[in-house]
């Protein structure tokens, strides 16, 4: 059940750790299953179910995927606006010291 709080963190082999442990408990054949990722840390999880598939992939795991004969989902903001795009953490800072900066000119201004 998704309560929004997580029980352990689910990263790299905790990830494939978890569902080896579900499929054990529902017997679901991990064979039949597919898991999807966009980052190569979840190689482990990738690579415990028959059908692999990446999304978005950063640059590692879009490597991997081509080695491999992943499938490789592309979807951009255009078609798909929603989408979760990388943004380079230069431009997050960029960002917070913008929206920093408007903060503290409403303060100054007592608005």
């Amino acid at each position: 059940m998704y309560t929004g709080h997580a029980v352990r963190a689910l990263h790299a082999e905790n990830k494939a750790s978890c569902i080896r442990e579900l499929a054990a408990k529902r017997g679901f054949d991990l064979a039949e299953c597919t898991a999807y990722s966009d980052s190569h840390t979840d190689l482990p999880f990738l690579d415990a179910v028959g059908h692999p598939v990446v999304v978005n992939p950063d640059r590692e795991l879009r490597r991997i995927a081509g080695e491999r004969g992943w499938p490789i989902l592309e979807f951009d903001a255009q078609a798909y606006p929603h989408a979760r795009r990388r943004v380079a953490p230069l431009l997050w800072g960029a960002a917070a010291l913008f929206g920093a900066g408007v903060v503290a000119s409403r303060r100054q201004r007592g608005a």
